[in-house]
């Protein structure tokens, strides 16, 4: 892209922060599971009602017109539907309307897939960072 700082103008997009804490312990993050634990005492990720996401994100369009979201959040647990939820019930109320970016760090399951290419504008796209390009090196960290 020639013109980063250009995009971000002409289409404004939104963090949306999904939840707190993380099940992993990566050497590259200070936010893992075990710093939650003592630091914050959090024994387990806190998640968000998604029906209050989903209201923040109508605000967010209504009042200010964006339509462009990055999810922060790892979307891709095959046990996690909590981008689901906010994809479908977003779908529902506005169909193909939104455009999310969600970065994943394993593979996608197919309900997640399923339920963007049905609900989401087609330009949104699922982002798989598997953060080492060697496997050894992610086994290590990780």
């Amino acid at each position: 892209m020639k013109n980063y700082k250009q995009y971000f103008v002409m289409y404004p997009s939104y963090s949306v922060v999904l939840s707190r804490g993380c099940n992993g312990n990566c050497s590259i993050c200070g936010g893992g599971a075990n710093i939650a634990k003592k630091v914050y005492n959090r024994p387990k990720i806190s998640t968000r009602n998604p029906k209050i996401v989903v209201n923040e994100i109508i605000k967010l369009y209504q009042q200010n017109k964006i339509e462009i979201f990055d999810i922060i959040y790892d979307s891709c647990s095959t046990k996690d539907i909590l981008t689901i939820k906010i994809i479908e019930i977003l779908g529902k109320q506005f169909p193909k309307k939104f455009i999310f970016n969600i970065e994943c760090f394993r593979l996608p399951n197919y309900k997640l897939i399923d339920a963007v290419s049905k609900h989401l504008n087609k330009k949104s796209v699922i982002i798989i960072s598997p953060n080492f390009a060697q496997e050894k090196n992610r086994k290590m960290h990780k």
